[in-house]
């Protein structure tokens, strides 16, 4: 009995550990990071992935500088350096 505890305590450490590490900050729909967005790691970010962070989607034709329709990794940089501050 002590043993089914302990692992189903030690499976509820697990998964809310993995559950906080895909989070972002509170009141935030900023991505922090290109892989954060990148889902299907293709090293672009389409409209697709950037419509699951609304402040990036906003701002996606803006960040999109030569028009592809996608952001590279130098896009997203620059996109984020230089949205406003709150």
């Amino acid at each position: 009995m002590k043993n089914a505890l302990l692992t189903a305590a030690l499976a509820c450490v697990a998964m809310t550990a993995h559950a906080a590490t895909d989070r972002q900050p509170a009141g935030s729909n900023d991505p922090t990071s290109f892989q954060q967005v990148d889902s299907d790691r293709d090293g672009r970010i389409s409209r697709q992935e950037a419509a699951a962070f609304s402040a990036l989607e906003a701002r996606f034709e803006a960040a999109d500088a030569n028009g592809d329709g996608v952001l590279s990794a130098d896009e997203f940089a620059r996109s984020k350096a230089s949205r406003p501050r709150r």
